[in-house]
């Protein structure tokens, strides 16, 4: 419920000064002038008196009453009797600065329906009934169409008693029923006044201020009333305005917003993450902790400095450099989003890992950032656990480089042995003993050719995936196979995939196998297309293409005519970063290898 709401009570005449609604276009006569003439004046102006003037002096005023009962009543000839005889003196007045709340209480003393506006003796307009019943009209008109806009409206008597209100249903008659109705029966549906209700808290008592409360009804529905007392003539009051807004939309708003809070507030926690903002200030940019929290829930850092200057007590010093171009790139204008990855100091000392993206929130006219939000997640065990797998790889590594060069130099001593019987004549003859020796050269070849292969491929899965630029790639790769009479075209101009540094051995040996095994192949194309399952990359040749029964198989380790290795290294290499391969190219018209890459794995420039 929202705090009491403290005003004083309505008195809108008593802030209108009576200057807005007087009639400063004067119409006069000398006091010497006839009934008649005077009569004749008023029919030609449309008005319905005339101030009797002496030299610029006001001795009084006609009315048509004056006329009607002073001089027609009783028979007198207008064109024989002066003004003078029958105006109405002294006249009451008013100075400039009164309001239409004086000039109402005094037409009510007097029992009068104008009152002259002087100004320092001057006559300066003059104000009617009629000019204070049309105010007080616009003023009913102008709190109609507010209400109609903010709610219900009513003008209750002092027992709570609706006098007027600008809704109301069709079965209820509030002016014209022969029962009185209450507000709470009109709005609420209730035999008695709400529980909380602002009227029975502020009554109808002179000078009492205004409250605003919220109350529930019957049907569990929130409204927000308020009540204003009206005062008039010396502060009698006449009755109450009461607004009333149903609010229960907006408080279940509320309710479902602190509640999602709460609910982000524990998964910030849970997950190690931290929330920043920028924000431009006149001269420098400034950082602020506004609901931050990293870590731990007393690590908020709080608040506000030049920004460089906060970073440095913050950030890692070896990455200052990556914070700082990222801060200016969004900063300027030149990128709307960026992440990257640097260490920060953490409550307790020492240093973690983080992953930061910020995106700009907010852009000033001439496109650079005015408010910049983003997050901190805490990766530092992600990053342990990638640096411990890059170390045992590069053992692996180290070992295979080893037991690769040792099999090589045992496989070069028998390639060596071989070619020393062939120069002997062993091999001379189809005896058995040649066809042997040939079966262990041929096989000693192959060893030789697998082993340098997974040479070629001993980093794979050792570095970080990386965004690579498809067109180069394939441009590095056509290079190779100009001598080969077969033309290789690209249509994937800013395409950039996110996948192993050995992304570009796959673009090779797609092409390779292409030249190699697809009879009559004399063009390859490399094309892209956006689907909504993800992107889709196709290399397709004019070969013979792959019969069916051996789609699949290519893609087995030790299936082809080379090495066997080819194709299933494309697709584990593929796989590290969740791109999936095959072949679905029509036999006889050319393969075609589709690459389903994931939306977060593409990019298009």
């Amino acid at each position: 419920m929202p705090p009491e709401d403290h005003h004083h009570p309505i008195s809108i005449a008593s802030c209108v000064q009576i200057t807005t609604l007087m009639t400063r276009d004067l119409v006069s006569v000398p006091p010497g002038a006839s009934v008649s003439a005077s009569a004749a004046r008023m029919a030609e102006r449309r008005i319905g008196s005339c101030l009797v003037m002496d030299n610029g002096v006001l001795r009084g005023i006609i009315t048509e009453q004056d006329l009607t009962r002073k001089v027609v009543a009783v028979g007198g000839n207008p064109g024989e009797i002066p003004v003078s005889a029958i105006m109405s003196s002294p006249v009451v007045s008013l100075g400039t600065g009164a309001t239409v709340g004086e000039a109402a209480d005094l037409m009510i003393q007097y029992n009068i329906r104008r009152i002259v506006v002087e100004d320092e003796g001057r006559t300066v307009g003059i104000v009617t009934a009629r000019d204070v019943l049309g105010f007080a009209s616009d003023m009913n008109n102008i709190l109609q169409d507010l209400s109609g806009m903010y709610g219900t409206l009513m003008f209750l008597d002092s027992d709570m008693q609706v006098l007027w209100v600008n809704k109301q249903s069709k079965d209820t008659d509030v002016t014209g029923g022969s029962k009185p109705v209450h507000c709470y029966e009109l709005l609420h549906s209730s035999t008695r006044p709400c529980h909380g209700c602002p009227l029975t808290l502020a009554g109808t008592t002179p000078g009492k201020t205004v409250l605003t409360s919220e109350i529930i009804d019957n049907d569990h529905r929130i409204w927000q009333v308020q009540c204003h007392p009206v005062s008039w003539g010396g502060g009698h009051v006449l009755g109450v305005i009461e607004s009333a807004i149903e609010v229960t939309r907006e408080r279940e708003l509320e309710l479902a917003l602190r509640e999602h809070q709460d609910r982000l507030h524990v998964a910030v926690e849970g997950a190690d993450i931290e929330t920043w903002y920028y924000r431009a200030g006149l001269d420098k940019t400034v950082i602020g902790a506004d609901g931050g929290v990293v870590f731990a829930p007393d690590s908020r850092f709080s608040g506000t400095g030049e920004m460089f200057g906060y970073l440095q007590t913050r950030v890692h010093p070896d990455d200052l450099t990556v914070f700082r171009e990222m801060m200016v790139s969004l900063v300027s204008g030149a990128e709307h989003l960026w992440e990257g990855q640097f260490r920060i100091t953490v409550p307790g000392g020492g240093w973690r890992w983080v992953r930061a993206m910020g995106r700009v929130i907010e852009t000033a006219p001439d496109g650079t950032a005015v408010a910049i939000a983003g997050v901190n997640i805490d990766i530092t065990d992600l990053t342990n656990y990638q640096a411990a797998i890059h170390r045992a790889n590069k053992k692996l590594n180290l070992l295979a480089s080893v037991t690769r060069h040792d099999i090589l130099n045992q496989v070069s001593a028998i390639m060596l042995a071989g070619e020393l019987l062939e120069m002997d004549g062993y091999l001379d003859g189809d005896g058995e003993l040649a066809e042997t020796i040939k079966r262990i050269i041929s096989s000693a070849g192959t060893i030789e050719r697998q082993i340098l292969f997974t040479q070629e491929y001993q980093g794979l899965g050792e570095a970080d995936p990386e965004w690579q630029d498809v067109s180069l790639l394939v441009g590095k790769a056509a290079k190779e196979f100009e001598q080969n009479g077969v033309t290789v075209a690209c249509a994937c101009e800013g395409l950039a995939v996110y996948a192993d540094p050995m992304f570009g051995n796959v673009i090779f040996n797609l092409i390779d196998n292409a030249i190699r095994h697809g009879t009559g192949t004399t063009h390859v194309s490399i094309g892209f297309r956006d689907t909504k399952t993800g992107g889709i990359l196709v290399a397709e040749d004019d070969g013979s293409g792959v019969p069916v029964d051996l789609k699949e198989r290519i893609f087995n380790r030790g299936f082809g005519k080379n090495t066997g290795f080819g194709l299933f290294l494309s697709r584990e290499i593929l796989e590290i970063t969740g791109i999936s391969i095959r072949e679905c190219g029509e036999p006889g018209e050319g393969a075609r290898f589709e690459m389903l890459i994931p939306h977060s794995g593409y990019r298009i420039a």
